[in-house]
């Protein structure tokens, strides 16, 4: 099951490269992840190496985890060209689910959603979150703002969780 959820969700893992450009003139880093997805398995990318290399300046891995998968985007500084998922799964043509707020174990807000095609049916949580100051926002439009009025070059890392659900026949 893995490896197929891993390959629909390649087309999305692309499209959340693409349209994701962090500052210009931020330098490639690797992804320092958060303790609490420290034992999540690293897919491998590779094969999408040269559009990665390619087309953005920041850094993105995808890990998955017994339920799905987990893509990681890092930027330093405020981007406008971060953007809620919903709008890369759409593209894709999953139907989206209006935005609902759910919180984690820490008391932490992330937006949640489904998205569903023919084939596949996601739950999907993302939020923005800085890891060193420990502060965390559920929409891009509240992390922007926010950024934007305390411009600061720090780490910012979006966390999209996409938990594969049943299909109902």
């Amino acid at each position: 099951m893995k490896i197929s959820l891993l390959l629909g969700l390649i087309p999305l893992i692309i499209m959340i490269t693409l349209l994701s450009k962090p500052v210009p003139n931020s330098p490639f880093r690797p992804i320092i992840l958060p303790e609490e997805y420290a034992h999540l398995e690293r897919c491998d990318l590779t094969q999408m190496k040269g559009v990665f290399g390619q087309s953005f300046k920041g850094s993105v891995e995808a890990y998955t985890y017994e339920r799905g998968i987990i893509i990681v985007r890092q930027v330093y500084g405020v981007t406008k060209e971060m953007h809620e998922p919903d709008e890369c799964l759409s593209t894709l043509g999953y139907r989206t689910s209006a935005h609902q707020k759910s919180y984690d174990r820490e008391g932490r807000e992330w937006s949640t959603f489904t998205a569903r095609t023919r084939k596949n049916h996601f739950l999907v949580r993302s939020m923005i979150v800085q890891p060193e100051g420990e502060a965390a926002w559920h929409s891009t439009r509240e992390w922007y703002w926010s950024a934007a009025l305390k411009p600061q070059a720090t780490r910012y890392l979006a966390i999209t969780e996409l938990e594969a659900l049943e299909m109902e026949l």
